[in-house]
């Protein structure tokens, strides 16, 4: 079983939103888009304390719309209800205004504003919050920037950092983040080799069972669902497979398996407690049914294909376990 801390991450449908807290499972929320869920969760929290809570700063969100977060208003909040978060992160800068294109400078000093940012904000933090309150380094920054955080040590305390994030960039290959995240491991390994590590957004969840981890999100449990795919685990990968009545034109479905294929994703789906009848009445080019004759099931169901995705994921994370790394990268993923 794999030590690692599964984050769900995203907006999900009220059904799996209740069936993640059902089940004592963890959520990442974003302070900027998500106060009124978090409020909910917080509250829920009292009574199931279990619940894990990660929160992020939303500096990517609004990175993407050309704005800066209100780090005033962040600290307020993190001082307010830090006692309900298990991790908080910073506001890191992401270079990616136009003039970054063609002035190389604005790559070079992002991740200096980004470390600036981590310890200007963190003085500002209840100290009884500052050791889950973590910095970011991103695929792309030079090393040194990871260097400088595993070894900086608290000037009162003297102690070093007890976590940190790393970020491995989701358009590259996963063999180009899994050397990223192998060379921070490595780092990690001999500069502070007790700090704890998240993973940000880590939709290969086959690179896990090789990096030991302690917390990663993930939003692939709601991404594939939305577009009619579930997650599981065959032939020792863990892959998205098309099983939507409305997507039986795409190459990768469910209806075109050959017939042992398709009895092995039935079996996985009863074994996590959910229904197989609509896979087994699937047919190519087949019409979608009315709602007046079926029930919600995860040919049909946003919400059903999220629920199963979070239980498909869980049971990825329970049933692995930590092995050496790989001779070949060509092992992990599809």
């Amino acid at each position: 079983m794999l030590k690692t801390t599964l984050y769900f991450a995203g907006s999900g449908t009220a059904q799996a939103n209740k069936y993640i807290i059902d089940n004592g499972w963890s959520r990442l929320f974003s302070q900027l888009n998500d106060r009124t869920s978090i409020k909910k969760w917080t509250e829920i929290k009292d009574n199931k304390p279990e619940l894990k809570l990660f929160i992020d700063s939303g500096a990517f969100s609004m990175y993407s719309k050309g704005k800066t977060v209100d780090e005033d208003d962040y600290i307020n909040y993190i001082n307010t209800y830090g006692k309900y978060f298990n991790v908080t992160t910073q506001i890191d800068v992401i270079p990616g205004t136009l003039s970054a294109m063609t002035d190389p400078k604005v790559y070079l000093n992002a991740p200096r504003k980004s470390w600036d940012n981590f310890l200007r904000m963190r003085e500002k933090i209840s100290t009884e919050f500052r050791d889950h309150f973590i910095p970011v380094h991103h695929e792309g920054e030079d090393f040194k920037w990871l260097d400088n955080m595993l070894t900086w040590k608290d000037p009162v305390t003297n102690e070093p950092l007890k976590y940190i994030a790393i970020s491995p960039h989701n358009e590259t290959s996963i063999a180009d983040r899994f050397a990223y995240c192998k060379e921070c491991f490595k780092r990690i390994a001999e500069l502070n080799p007790t700090v704890d590590v998240h993973g940000f957004g880590m939709t290969a969840l086959d690179i896990l069972p090789y990096l030991q981890f302690t917390s990663v999100d993930s939003t692939t449990w709601l991404q594939t669902a939305i577009h009619g795919c579930i997650m599981v685990k065959r032939q020792g990968k863990f892959k998205a497979i098309s099983i939507g009545e409305r997507t039986t034109h795409v190459d990768n479905h469910f209806c075109y398996l050959g017939k042992e294929a398709k009895e092995e994703v039935i079996k996985l789906v009863e074994e996590l407690g959910f229904s197989s009848e609509g896979l087994r009445n699937l047919k190519p080019g087949g019409s979608p049914s009315s709602a007046e004759d079926t029930k919600p099931d995860i040919t049909n169901s946003i919400a059903e294909r999220q629920m199963f995705n979070a239980k498909s994921m869980i049971n990825f994370m329970e049933t692995s376990e930590h092995v050496a790394l790989p001779k070949s990268v060509r092992r992990i993923g599809g």
